[in-house]
């Protein structure tokens, strides 16, 4: 059992606003940052900070396997992502 909670990046908090704002549901996970329900389809996000954020082993792990993970670093980028455009 984990101790700490996981690191979260600075654009998160925005990002996850403007899901809200248009309607979706979320939960912050370990793994990768976001589960996301919108509209009756769950989009996994991974929010990154422009320039800093790298990729876990994990996350590399993910998408090798064929997981849907989406890459964000805006809430622009996140609402694309989900298809709630702006």
């Amino acid at each position: 059992m984990k101790r700490y909670g996981a690191k979260r990046d600075r654009s998160e908090a925005d990002i996850l606003a403007a899901l809200v704002k248009v309607g979706a549901d979320y939960l912050l996970l370990d793994a990768f940052d976001v589960l996301v329900w919108h509209r009756g389809h769950l989009t996994m996000l991974e929010v990154k900070t422009p320039k800093i954020g790298r990729t876990t082993s994990s996350q590399k792990d993910l998408v090798q396997r064929g997981w849907p993970l989406r890459f964000v670093n805006t809430p622009e980028q996140a609402l694309a992502a989900i298809g709630a455009g702006t």
